[in-house]
């Protein structure tokens, strides 16, 4: 019995840990995503959901495909976060140069892809 009751609360802390968290569509949100360049480094602007008020932004994970020269950008976003609308993404491998020839997708969670602006 008592094997059931842990099992149980290490089951019920482990899906509260991820209720609420979805990924982030490119239509859902206010003002649509743009990209900053800099040295090693891209800043993502980003809006909250229109449709999931509660739900903030908290990360953006990226891919990079040299071959391509293509960066996707996919975003989650989850209730009781910090509100955050700009994020700095580190991206050593490659210069402010040679990021501005890449162009910016973002994926949505069902990975549609749309193409973002890329602003000064």
């Amino acid at each position: 019995m008592k094997n059931i009751i842990k099992i149980g609360l290490i089951l019920l802390i482990t899906v509260s840990c991820y209720i609420g968290k979805k990924g982030v569509f490119y239509s859902e949100m206010t003002k649509k995503p743009t990209v900053q360049i800099a040295d090693k480094m891209i800043v993502v602007n980003t809006d909250n959901s229109n449709k999931n008020s509660a739900l903030l932004i908290y990360k953006i994970d990226y891919s990079v495909d040299t071959a391509q020269k293509i960066i996707e950008l996919k975003a989650y976003q989850a209730a009781n976060k910090d509100y955050k609308n700009k994020f700095e993404i580190q991206i050593k491998e490659l210069s402010k140069s040679e990021l501005a020839k890449y162009e910016y997708f973002w994926l949505d969670p069902d990975n549609n892809k749309t193409k973002i602006d890329i602003v000064n």
